[in-house]
């Protein structure tokens, strides 16, 4: 496992301004396709306890925050005018926008057509695709709740507690009220509560001195 990442920390090295200037898809694939081994590594020859779980967090809170950056970015960008909607031009830009969070397949089976609300509500809210919002907080509470051993419903430590609430917020959220309050103070909370659920993590299981645990309340 490791002799990969090494080996992709040196492709990664190795590669000249120029070269990724002159060949940039070859370079993001090479890099792209690397980052799928080792979750593919990982998964199938580490041993799903404690270690592995942190990983499973670390990666799922990288990812909820990358693909709201994603749709942050490129969401009014791509928003067209009213005589564009519909046209090839406009299903090529959103088209593009989901194969960037890889989810172009995926999005056209449950949903057979582009719009733009689909494709806010497919990557924030759905819980089945991997690359959506929701599923990765999903995932990340529950490999944090195999960590502490915390019955589901209840929380013994500000990590916990943050992504039961971001959790909860997700779950009972409809991509209207989303939209119709603002999508990107939407995107900015949901990133600032993704970093304090980074920095809980970090002050409760890493820094020299632990966090004083909150106790076992139950509720968000």
């Amino acid at each position: 496992m490791w002799e990969h990442v090494n080996r992709t920390y040196l492709t990664v090295r190795a590669a000249t301004h120029e070269r990724v200037q002159q060949f940039p898809h070859d370079f993001y694939n090479s890099v792209k396709n690397a980052s799928h081994a080792f979750v593919e590594i990982t998964t199938a020859t580490m041993s799903h306890g404690e270690a592995w779980h942190f990983s499973q967090i670390g990666r799922m809170i990288e990812r909820a925050d990358k693909t709201s950056r994603i749709l942050d970015v490129k969401y009014f960008i791509l928003l067209p005018k009213p005589q564009d909607v519909g046209t090839p031009f406009d299903n090529v830009q959103w088209s593009a926008l989901l194969r960037s969070a890889s989810a172009f397949e995926m999005y056209l089976k449950r949903f057979g057509r582009v719009s733009p609300s689909d494709v806010a509500q497919f990557l924030i809210l759905d819980r089945d695709f991997p690359r959506a919002i929701n599923f990765c907080v999903i995932e990340a509470e529950e490999s944090m709740r195999l960590v502490t051993r915390s019955p589901e419903g209840t929380f013994t430590n500000q990590a916990e507690r943050s992504l039961g609430q971001l959790r909860a917020q997700l779950a009972y959220s409809h991509i209207e009220d989303i939209v119709g309050d603002g999508l990107h103070q939407f995107f900015d909370s949901a990133q600032r509560h993704l970093n304090t659920v980074d920095s809980a993590i970090f002050e409760t299981f890493f820094a020299l001195e632990p966090a004083r645990e909150i106790g076992n309340t139950s509720g968000q």
